[in-house]
Parts: structure tokens; C-alpha cells; sequence
């Protein structure tokens, strides 16, 4: 990659870069974040940082764009192949923002659709997952397999990942990846793309969605808010202290 398409491989390496900075400056470090403490987190973004990153996000856009387009052209342009390589019906299943059907990365409710299309089941709350999903233990591999229960082990079996989520999600709330959410369901009649090498086209989406949405966020006063912290209160109720750094409970007896 880096002899034949070097500027490519440059970008790549630093959009990782920039990822994994977001990460360090969000959860503490890079990985085994340590900036998530029970009740909220343990410091804000500091405006130093947030500018870093201002500093940085358009080309992260205009690469991200780039990419898009470079992933969307090799699928166009390599049609008949993509066509005939691991592409096969199958049933997808991601999750959606309740009620709209927006794209959802983070939480919401699990959306399933079969290989055409049609509803298997959807608005169900991810946190009843053990009621549509079960799964199988086959003698020759220690991996689960599951699948939908309805449908049963033979029938059941869904794809999650970038293209299970451009295909179940109604739209995506930013405007550059909507359009290419548009384009890509466009390639398909508006049906589900059951083709695998469309993922990459989609995650290509997903990237550029991201990034719109660090923009976003790197514009909220909240960044450097210091409201980070929700407690217990009587009642079960919570409440939030602004400010306040976190104390442990006392030890239950005994311990």
C-alpha cells in the first residue's frame, strides 16, 4: 500500500493516529481507558484539547470523504464481481434509534430484516435481546452460533457489521453520510445489499458519519462542563452534583 499508493497509506496512519488520540483524550488512555469512575467520569475535555482537534477535523473530513468515494468507485466499478463474490441472502440485524430508525452506534433498539427487506422484528429494546436470540453449540467448534429464535438454528443466522447497519437503518443523522447511505442503498433498488464486498463501501459511510459527529460534538459547551458525576439520592431517585469529585460508598458489614 505504502509503495503504491503512498499518500493513501499516510492518511490511514493518521486518521488511526487522530482515532486513538480521541480515545486517550475521552477515556483516560488509549486502551483499558481510566476515565469512566460509577457515576459518570472523571474529568472533561480540556479546551487545549478540543482546539487540537478543531485544528485537525477538517482533514479528517475531507480524508474520510475521500476514502468514501475510493470504496463506492471500486464497488461501482467492479459491479459483475462484487455481484458473484460472497454474495448471498441472508437476514440482517443491527441497532436503530427508537422510533426514527436513525443508524445508532451506541445504543437503542435491535431492528432485524430479511434478505429482502420485510420486518422480522424491530423497536425491541437491546436489553431483550435474550428473547429473540438464541444460540447453538455445534460438536466441532467451541464458537456460539446464533440465531433468531423464531426462525429457528437453519433459517435464523443474521449478519451484524456496517452493511447489516446500512440496510436496517432508515438514515443516518449527519448530513454527508445520509446522502451516501441514499447512494448506497440506491445501488441495490432500495432493497438490502446482500453482497459482502459492499462492506467496505459502508463502513466508508460509517467513518465519514463519525467524523461529522466529532464535529458536532467537539462544539458542545458540555465538553468543558463539570457536571460529571450522578449520585444515589433517597428513594432510589438520582440527582447530579456539579463539580463534585466521586467518594466511594462506605463497606457493606462484613466486609
Amino acid at each position: 500500500m505504502i509503495r503504491q499508493h503512498p499518500e493513501l497509506g499516510r492518511r490511514a496512519i493518521a486518521m488511526r493516529k487522530f482515532g486513538q488520540d480521541v480515545i486517550e483524550a475521552t477515556a483516560g488512555k488509549k486502551i483499558h481507558g481510566t476515565g469512566a469512575i460509577p457515576g459518570g467520569i472523571n474529568r472533561n475535555l480540556p479546551i487545549a484539547t478540543r482546539d487540537a482537534f478543531l485544528g485537525q477535523i477538517d482533514d479528517m473530513l475531507a480524508w474520510a470523504q475521500d476514502a468514501l468515494a475510493l470504496a463506492r468507485g471500486y464497488t461501482q466499478d467492479h459491479a459483475e464481481l462484487v455481484a458473484g463474490f460472497a454474495a448471498f441472502p441472508s437476514s440482517h440485524l443491527s441497532l436503530v434509534r427508537p422510533g426514527e430508525g436513525a443508524l445508532e452506534l451506541y445504543d437503542g433498539h435491535f431492528r432485524a430484516i430479511d434478505s429482502t427487506g420485510g420486518t422480522i422484528f424491530d423497536g425491541l429494546d437491546c436489553a431483550r435481546y435474550h428473547e429473540v436470540l438464541v444460540e447453538d453449540v455445534r460438536s466441532w467448534s467451541y464458537m456460539k452460533f446464533p440465531f433468531i429464535r423464531d426462525l429457528g438454528p437453519e433459517a435464523g443466522w443474521y449478519r451484524v457489521g456496517p452493511l447489516a447497519r446500512m440496510n436496517t437503518a432508515s438514515f443516518i443523522d449527519t448530513p454527508l453520510a445520509n446522502a451516501a447511505h441514499a447512494d448506497l442503498r440506491a445501488f441495490s433498488n432500495g432493497a438490502p445489499n446482500n453482497t459482502a464486498l459492499a462492506n467496505h463501501w459502508a463502513r466508508m459511510i460509517e467513518v465519514v458519519h463519525c467524523v461529522e459527529k466529532i464535529r458536532e460534538l467537539l462544539a458542545d459547551p458540555d465538553l468543558q462542563g463539570t457536571d460529571l458525576v450522578a449520585r444515589g439520592a433517597a428513594g432510589g431517585r438520582h440527582r447530579r452534583d456539579r463539580g463534585a469529585a466521586w467518594q466511594p460508598h462506605p463497606p457493606l458489614p462484613g466486609r
